[in-house]
């Protein structure tokens, strides 16, 4: 599906760059897919990075993170979560809460 990031790279990228957008999916998980289609129309138009990771192999941080379901768009500022978006909706949904989280791309 996506290029796969180890837990220690995943801890990395959060705490090196300001804010972080991290989808959450598991692999057989249909609706994971249909939301990442959504999520990169969202891309398209807003121009934002995000990183993709199966939580099926970061059950840890998972659970250190009170991760509670597939799909989550986890958006990160200072190394904190501050905000997990689990529904989807549709992509107009998407685009409210994306639109104002810019994400630093210099770091």
């Amino acid at each position: 599906m996506r290029n796969e990031l180890s837990t220690t790279e995943v801890s990395s990228i959060i705490q090196s760059k300001s804010r972080v957008i991290i989808f959450g999916f598991a692999p057989i998980c249909m609706t994971c897919e249909i939301s990442h289609r959504m999520l990169k129309i969202v891309q398209e138009t807003l121009k934002f990075k995000f990183y993709s990771i199966d939580l099926n192999y970061h059950q840890e941080w998972v659970q250190q993170e009170q991760l509670m379901s597939v799909p989550v768009l986890l958006l990160i500022e200072d190394g904190k979560i501050i905000d997990r978006i689990y529904a989807f909706r549709d992509v107009s949904y998407l685009f409210e809460k994306l639109e104002n989280f810019t994400v630093d791309e210099q770091n």
